[in-house]
């Protein structure tokens, strides 16, 4: 019989608990729910700060949030329209609420991706829309 075997014998789940403790292999990330704004909310304040909430994802070191903003002259999302100086991307959140303004009386969009301490990126959320009226 092997070590290993003696140990399973005496010590029963234990040497699950130690082997598992010895071969650690990255967990892949998945992608945070969002909480707050729910889609398609609408906001009829000024000044437009929103704050973007979600759950915490297990081995995550911090998180990325994008925010988009709706081109009207354009007819489509500002980032898919080319005007990308108007998306906002924020990196190395700490927590899981993020406050943004956002730019003007208009639609926008959100997603959050968490990211691990070797700075790998998890899948990103699908949008959410919110929209504000003022």
């Amino acid at each position: 019989m092997t070590n290993r075997r003696i140990l399973e014998l005496y010590y029963g789940s234990l040497v699950v608990v130690i082997l598992a403790a010895c071969n650690r292999e990255a967990v892949p990330l998945i992608a945070p729910a969002q909480l707050s704004p729910a889609t398609e909310t609408v906001f009829n304040t000024f000044p437009r700060k929103t704050n973007f909430v979600w759950t915490r994802v297990p081995g995550a070191a911090a998180y990325g949030v994008e925010v988009e903003p709706y081109c009207p002259e354009k007819a489509m999302w500002c980032g898919e329209a080319g005007a990308t100086g108007l998306v906002y991307v924020a990196l190395g959140i700490k927590d899981t609420v993020h406050t943004f303004e956002h730019v003007g009386a208009q639609p926008g969009r959100w997603r959050v991706w968490a990211v691990d301490a070797a700075g790998t990126s998890g899948p990103k959320t699908g949008w959410w829309q919110f929209d504000y009226t003022r």
